[in-house]
C-alpha cells in the first residue's frame, strides 16, 4: 500500500492537470480502494463487479468512469441508474446504447493510435461526443508516440469543430507509461515534461479536461 501511494503520489504530481483513473482491473483490493479513495483518486472500471466494488466503498459516482468499450445494455443503464455519467465508446451500436440507456452522459471516443489498441471514429452530431480517448501500448518507452497521438487528437478537435461544430473538451491519455521490468527505464517525470509541452504547444493555456 505505501508503494501505491507512493507511485499515485508522483504521478499526479507530474500531472497536476490531470484527473487519475485508477483502473480497477489492476487490483480490486478493497484496502487499494480504501487508500486510493482517500487520496482523492478517481476510478476506471471495467464491469458490474468493479462498480459496485468502488461505490459500496464509498466513492462517489462522479468519481468513476465505465471504460470498458464493450458491454451490454443493461449493464449501462445499471451504472446510469447508479451515478455514473462517465462512459467510453469506440463503435457506433455501443454509442446508440449509451444514447438509449444513458441518456445525457459525457462520451469519449477510443481512437487507434500508432503502437496503440482498437477503435473507429464514430463522431457525429447525430450522438454527440464528449472527449476522445487513445492508448498508446502498455510498457511504451517510445516518447514519439504519445506525439503522434496528440497530433491525432488535436486534428480530431479541430475537425470536429470545423465540420460538426461540435466543441470536445476532454482527452483521456489511458496509460502506457513505462515500469521498470527487465529493464530500467526513464523516470515518469522525464515523460510528463515532454507531454506536458505537447499539450501547451497544441492548445496553450486553455488545455482541455485531462484524464489519465
Amino acid at each position: 500500500l505505501e508503494i501505491i501511494k507512493q507511485k499515485s503520489e508522483e504521478l499526479t504530481g507530474c500531472f497536476p492537470m490531470a484527473k487519475v483513473h485508477y483502473a480497477l482491473k489492476a487490483n480490486p483490493g478493497v484496502p487499494v480502494v480504501e487508500l486510493l479513495r482517500d487520496l482523492g483518486s478517481s476510478f476506471d472500471i471495467a464491469s458490474i463487479f468493479e462498480l459496485n466494488r468502488v461505490l459500496d466503498t464509498g466513492v462517489p459516482p462522479d468519481r468513476v468512469s465505465y471504460g470498458n468499450t464493450i458491454k451490454k445494455a443493461a449493464h449501462i443503464k445499471y451504472a446510469f441508474e447508479k451515478g455514473i455519467r462517465l462512459f467510453a465508446t469506440d463503435s457506433k451500436a455501443d454509442l446508440q446504447s449509451i444514447a438509449d440507456n444513458a441518456p445525457g452522459s459525457k462520451i469519449f471516443v477510443r481512437i487507434l493510435v500508432e503502437g496503440g489498441e482498437t477503435a473507429e471514429w464514430p463522431l457525429s452530431r447525430k450522438f454527440g461526443c464528449h472527449g476522445i480517448s487513445f492508448h498508446v501500448g502498455s510498457q511504451q518507452k517510445d516518447i514519439a508516440v504519445w506525439d503522434a497521438a496528440l497530433s491525432k487528437v488535436k486534428y480530431m478537435f479541430d475537425w470536429m469543430k470545423l465540420e460538426e461544430d461540435i466543441e470536445l473538451k476532454m482527452i483521456n491519455m489511458g496509460g502506457g507509461f513505462p515500469a521498470n521490468y527487465i529493464s530500467e527505464v526513464n523516470p515518469i517525470n522525464v515523460y510528463a515534461e515532454e507531454i506536458r509541452r505537447y499539450l501547451h504547444d497544441d492548445y496553450g493555456d486553455n488545455l482541455p479536461e485531462i484524464i489519465l
